[in-house]
C-alpha cells in the first residue's frame, strides 16, 4: 500500500508476472520512468525508448532462465567463484 498522497510505484517484479494488470510494454515504461531518477539519470525520450526495448529483451531472457526446470538434486552453489 502506498502512502498517502502518493502513486504506487511498480516494481520490476511486477513488470513481468503473468496477469499483470498493465501490459508489458507499458508495465516497463512506468518502472523506467519511475526507476530513472531513483539512480540519478536524466534520459532523453530517445534514451528512454532504448532502455525500455533493453529492459524488454532483458526481461524476455530472464524469463527464459527462470522458466527452465532443474531436476530437484542440483544444488545452487552458495557463492560464485570464477
Amino acid at each position: 500500500m502506498s502512502p498517502k498522497g502518493e502513486e504506487a510505484r511498480p516494481r520490476a517484479s511486477d513488470i513481468h508476472r503473468e496477469g499483470s494488470p498493465v501490459s508489458a510494454s507499458e508495465g516497463i515504461a512506468a518502472y523506467v520512468d519511475h526507476a530513472a531518477p531513483l539512480v540519478g539519470l536524466t534520459l532523453t525520450p530517445e534514451q528512454r525508448e532504448g532502455v525500455i526495448r533493453n529492459l524488454a529483451g532483458t526481461f524476455a531472457v530472464a524469463r527464459l532462465v527462470m522458466e527452465f526446470p532443474l531436476p530437484d538434486e542440483v544444488d545452487a552453489a552458495p557463492v560464485f567463484e570464477p
